[in-house]
């Protein structure tokens, strides 16, 4: 088990590459609606 803060950085322990749109929840977009990441 592994706590991640960010919390984005779940998204590289996921087998499967997020294939839609991702945001916080404090409105922050992390993932676009295309899949892919912002900002990184």
């Amino acid at each position: 088990m592994k706590l991640c803060r960010p919390s984005e950085e779940v998204l590289d322990l996921l087998p499967a590459r997020q294939r839609g749109a991702f945001t916080k929840e404090d409105g922050e977009k992390v993932i676009d609606d295309a899949g892919n990441r912002i900002g990184a």
